[in-house]
């Protein structure tokens, strides 16, 4: 869409700078000359400003931490503790803690009940497309399995562990399944790799439900989640 840009002003940030430096150049590569980026992306945006700036919400980090706000990543410059007259260089600010911070600040919400929620856990996956998730403590403690936000449609009918379940609980989830693959929600020519999903999914409630009658397996209702 290169062509609808190259009359405006483009501006671009992502987490680190690198993916913007790399789309600008393409971009001006075809044609688009008035591009900037936010150098350092969002993270050094945040180290210098916090709070104190435009962003709102966390910002996604590409470790174990996950999710990181404002204030957690504002780091005291050595040049303005000198104008201040102390410090330590590279000390973070404490800043508001989560239960303490305004709900402008929250701008994800509950998959579930919709409350603002925005603490990201490696835990809270999509049992169809193992995405990360936002799902608030309450609604995780009721739930079995999570489903984002495009597999919602999905939540009654797909799930990883079929341990749980008896006989006539799977063979209702497969027609849930069905019906999602031969519903008008998936056009047969765009989506042949969603399609081929249920059918992976029904052949293993099949297998599942044939190793129960066989006597094969039996049903774990207090089956690890």
């Amino acid at each position: 869409n290169s062509e609808s840009l190259k009359d405006k002003k483009v501006l671009m940030y992502c987490t680190g700078g690198i993916r913007c430096i790399k789309a600008s150049a393409m971009l001006k590569q075809r044609g688009v000359e008035d591009v900037s980026h936010l150098s350092g992306g969002i993270h050094r945006y945040l180290e210098r400003y916090g709070k104190d700036g435009f962003y709102k919400g966390k910002v996604f980090v590409f470790d174990q931490r996950v999710a990181l706000d404002a204030d957690s990543m504002l780091v005291v410059r050595k040049e303005e503790e000198e104008e201040d007259g102390g410090g330590a260089v590279g000390e973070t600010s404490g800043g508001r803690q989560q239960d303490q911070k305004d709900d402008d600040d929250v701008v994800g919400k509950c998959i579930e009940c919709n409350i603002p929620y925005d603490e990201i856990s490696g835990a809270n996956l999509c049992s169809v497309c193992r995405d990360l998730i936002l799902i608030c403590p309450s609604c995780r403690d009721t739930l079995h399995e999570f489903h984002c936000e495009r597999h919602q449609r999905w939540k009654d009918a797909y799930f990883t562990f079929l341990e749980r379940f008896t006989v006539d609980e799977l063979e209702k989830q497969k027609e849930g399944l069905q019906s999602l693959h031969d519903s008008f929600y998936l056009p047969a020519k765009k989506h042949k790799n969603v399609r081929k999903t249920l059918r992976k999914q029904m052949e293993k409630i099949d297998a599942r439900v044939n190793d129960i009658k066989e006597g094969n397996a039996v049903v774990e209702q207090n089956a690890k989640r």
